[in-house]
């Protein structure tokens, strides 16, 4: 196996130090240097491109930024109580506000409402109904129901709002785990083995039948091509020659949307801005593309040299040569984000390092311009984001001993939500 890094991964190892393109599109960020209003233009082809500057709306009116508190903490690491979590894999939220904690190590869900209070277990260890031989993603489908994938029998068992198993389905394909998404038009995607196709893998939409099984064949849509990674490390010796990437470097991300759009951005910079794109799987075109000039935040020497520290550990663990892993190749600054996620209200929340050293957001209005930076009381070093909600966000957090807890953040706004903003289309 091949050791991997995220900055995630380096943010939580020092979370006690520190508190092609898609489209080829617009001008450069420098007609932004002295701007405080984003230029929007459309190009031929319809793509609306925001190129926001480096102050945002609250920046401009500080008495609407919205804030955002912790107010729920799920987790313990004593006890036998339905709190104590071995590894969470997915975290699912339904329309009431309940939290479905999927615990791969215990081969289990488990649901609690919104207050936090623990509801009931679903599924156990086995190969019958509701039983999971090695339970792996979960994602909302129809109806409000709850479909979980067992990764070794390569099923689907769904469970409704009452926690009744209703029905299970074959998984269309054999790559275990990857995207899987119900659109709000009741169509299913899966990422899927494509066999003698170039790419090998693809996003195939599956329909159900009128008897209510799904489709074992479907369309096949095309996701923006992987960039190839930038920073990596050649490691060599007698035995094998691989590449791995450097501590924090850039990669790319991608989230869906409510229909058969996608969110994507290859992670890099261009001209001191980043760029995030809602692309139309269906037609193959881009909707929207997003731009924020930002400043990099540095990266301290001593993460750095702990983040190196780490990585050539796990070669030694695996066999693999040391010598290629020097400072020199982990970058001084961090990438432009960590990732992204879309609300239910339409807004895009963009985590990043800031150069103040925290992670916190870039949120996006859902006509691409900038918001800002909400103001914020937890630490985001160590959290992986499962949902927002207009609301809330819901996040899987992990300390420093490696124990999961599931977090709510709830988002405060002076202001509420602009009328404006509801339905909005990419959601």
């Amino acid at each position: 196996m091949r050791p991997t890094s995220s900055t995630v991964d380096h943010l939580r190892l020092a979370r006690g130090t520190i508190a092609s393109a898609i489209l080829l599109a617009g001008c450069g960020g420098d007609q932004l240097a002295d701007r405080q209003e984003p230029l929007v233009d459309t190009l031929r082809g319809g793509t609306v491109v925001v190129q926001n500057p480096a102050r945002g709306v609250w920046d401009i009116d500080p008495g609407a930024r919205w804030t955002v508190v912790e107010s729920l903490r799920l987790g313990s690491s004593d006890g036998f109580g339905p709190d104590v979590f071995g590894f969470v894999s997915e975290l699912i939220v339904d329309d009431l506000g309940r939290m479905w904690v999927v615990d791969a190590m215990a081969n289990e869900l488990r649901v609690f409402d919104a207050d936090g209070l623990f509801v009931r277990t679903l599924g156990r260890s086995g190969e019958g109904p509701s039983e999971f031989k090695r339970v792996g993603p979960a994602f909302l489908g129809p109806n409000s129901t709850v479909w979980v994938e067992d990764l070794s029998l390569l099923r689907w068992e769904v469970f409704d709002t009452a926690g009744v198993r209703v029905e299970g389905h074959p998984v269309p394909s054999s790559l275990r785990g990857g995207l899987r998404h119900w659109t709000r038009d009741g169509l299913l995607l899966v990422l899927a083995r494509l066999p003698g196709s170039r790419p090998m893998v693809g996003l195939v939409v599956h329909e159900k039948t009128q008897d209510g099984a799904v489709e074992p064949e479907g369309r096949v849509l095309e996701l923006p091509p992987e960039p190839r990674p930038e920073g990596l490390i050649a490691v060599r010796s007698d035995r094998f020659s691989t590449e791995v990437p450097a501590p924090f470097t850039s990669r790319s991300f991608g989230v869906f949307g409510a229909g058969l759009d996608y969110w994507f951005s290859d992670g890099r910079a261009r001209r001191g801005s980043y760029e995030v794109h809602q692309l139309d799987l269906d037609s193959g075109t881009t909707r929207l593309t997003i731009k924020r000039r930002f400043t990099p935040a540095e990266i301290p020497d001593s993460l750095r040299a702990l983040a190196i520290d780490s990585l050539r550990q796990e070669f030694r663990e695996q066999g693999m040569p040391t010598g290629a892993l020097t400072l020199d190749v982990v970058p001084e600054e961090y990438p432009p984000f960590i990732d992204f996620a879309l609300s239910a209200d339409g807004t895009l929340w963009v985590r990043r390092v800031f150069p103040d050293g925290l992670v916190g957001f870039d949120v996006f209005a859902p006509d691409g311009r900038l918001l800002g930076r909400p103001n914020m009381t937890v630490d985001l070093a160590g959290m992986r984001i499962a949902a927002i909600t207009t609301t809330s966000i819901f996040g899987i957090d992990t300390d420093e001993l490696g124990v999961h807890r599931v977090v709510r953040l709830d988002i405060q706004r002076p202001g509420g939500t602009p009328q404006s903003w509801a339905g909005a289309e990419h959601q």
